[in-house]
């Protein structure tokens, strides 16, 4: 069901806070990068991370896309999505279209947030290869990648589950957010994840009123 039908079913029924992590793909590859060894800078990535929906919406002005699009363009690439006339990238774009193909790869930002996002997997995968994990010369394919992000997203929603069991309070969990029946203080979760897991992620919260 689309997320206005279930928040409101949710919020009948008690579950009247929401909580998401912010940017969680790119957030979460981005601190695997760092953990990994990463030093070169990324300035386009920690400026999208501060304020993700300046650059969305500005990325969907450019290329004539909705905000929902451009969001899964830059998600895409993060998680190994390839440019060209039959990758996964250009399905996303109005009945294929090649004005706004041409558009996203003119795109300023789009390609300097790429070049950069190629430094991440770049850390991440000399880490693998130290580690043993992949062999010389081997590819980190978009579906490696995407496992790579659910383990992490994984271990971060399991600190947040401990938490919450702790108080004792109705939650749901879904994907990179949960649904539950108490504030809980996101800024103190967020110190929880940074003590346990040595990373850094921001949590969005919003109250569903008593109007619903």
């Amino acid at each position: 069901y689309p997320n206005a039908i279930r928040r409101e079913a949710f919020a009948r029924s008690g579950y009247r806070w929401e909580y998401d992590i912010v940017s969680a793909a790119p957030t979460l590859i981005t601190e695997l990068a760092r953990s990994s060894g990463l030093t070169k800078p990324i300035p386009t990535i920690e400026a999208y991370l501060v304020d993700p929906n300046k650059y969305r919406n500005n990325l969907a002005q450019e290329v004539g896309v909705t905000p929902k699009v451009a969001k899964q363009l830059i998600i895409m690439k993060f998680a190994g999505a390839r440019m060209g006339p039959f990758g996964s990238i250009v399905k996303q774009l109005p009945d294929n279209s090649t004005l706004h193909y041409q558009r996203l790869k003119d795109n300023e930002f789009y390609n300097a947030i790429s070049e950069e996002i190629k430094l991440l997997w770049s850390a991440i995968r000399k880490d693998l290869f130290l580690k043993g994990e992949v062999e010389p010369g081997e590819k980190l394919t978009s579906r490696y990648k995407w496992n790579m992000f659910f383990k992490e997203e994984a271990q971060v929603m399991s600190v947040v589950r401990k938490q919450l069991n702790k108080t004792g309070m109705k939650y749901f969990l879904e994907h990179d957010g949960w649904r539950c029946s108490r504030y809980i203080d996101e800024v103190s979760l967020r110190l929880l994840v940074r003590k346990c897991l040595g990373i850094s992620v921001r949590f969005e919260v919003e109250h569903i009123g008593d109007s619903v």
